[in-house]
């Protein structure tokens, strides 16, 4: 009976983490789908640093650069930089790049 229970343990175990790397791996693969985008049709603009955040717990760092900028709409958009550099500072002037479509992501072009 107990050796049911733990083989039945086990296997949830396996299953959670087959399911995490899943995940990580989808996440991965959107992530690097969303930069080849911008790369290829993005629109070129100029914005401004407009915020640097940790977004991480209290035992990790997970520091986000954000950047307001203006669409070729004339929409203005916070996106998250997908591309941050550690000299990024609050208030620089940034050329960025974004796609239409996915406008809350932007590249920062160096």
């Amino acid at each position: 009976m107990l050796t049911e229970e733990r083989k039945m343990d086990d296997t949830k175990g396996i299953l959670l983490w087959i399911g995490f790397i899943v995940i990580v791996a989808a996440i991965y693969i959107f992530s690097r789908r969303i930069k080849k985008q911008i790369d290829s049709d993005g629109i070129e603009t100029t914005g401004v640093i407009s915020d640097i955040r940790d977004e991480g717990g209290p035992d990790e760092i997970d520091i986000r650069y954000y950047a307001r900028y203006r669409t070729k709409y004339g929409e203005e958009i916070e996106g998250l930089i997908l591309n941050p550099s550690q000299e990024l500072e609050i208030g620089q002037r940034v050329r960025l790049k974004y796609h239409p479509k996915l406008n809350l992501n932007v590249k920062v072009i160096y």
